[in-house]
């Protein structure tokens, strides 16, 4: 027989082992449903500037998987607006549109996992005094297996 054949030896005890019928093996690192995560901000602008919201970074123990995110003015046509992630402290965009008419949302749609200090940037440039702004961010937390 191959492998580790002693589940009781110095090197089980870092992670998760099991049997695979032939050989003990080291398990992948199994993500546990938590919760569902979702942040939303509804914003009326008081002045004339660029909407920025970012989510809150993931917390240590978890990872989020993004599924939806999206962002839109709710009041008129304006310039640019985006939606990036922040890994590591270097946004990368997912999506961004040039004058998105009036309502329509810059969306992202897809499947994202974000570790520990990633975050959502959400930004609307060239918004006036009255404009409404909403952006959201939605998917799921994993708590890690320890």
């Amino acid at each position: 027989m191959s492998g580790i054949t002693n589940p009781a030896e110095e090197y089980f005890k870092d992670g998760l082992w099991g049997w695979d019928g032939s050989v003990w093996r080291k398990l992948p690192m199994l993500w546990g449903y938590s919760d569902r995560w979702a942040e939303v901000q509804d914003h009326d602008m008081t002045s004339d500037a660029t909407y920025s919201f970012d989510t809150v970074a993931v917390p240590a123990g978890y990872v989020y998987k993004l599924e939806h995110a999206t962002i839109a003015n709710q009041s008129a046509v304006r310039g640019m607006a985006y939606i990036a992630i922040s890994l590591s402290a270097i946004a990368y965009p997912l999506v961004l549109t040039l004058e998105p008419a009036r309502y329509q949302a810059v969306t992202w749609t897809g499947s994202l996992t974000l570790k520990e200090g990633d975050k959502i940037i959400f930004r609307q440039l060239s918004c006036i005094t009255d404009d409404v702004i909403r952006a959201a961010a939605w998917g799921c937390k994993m708590k890690i297996a320890e």
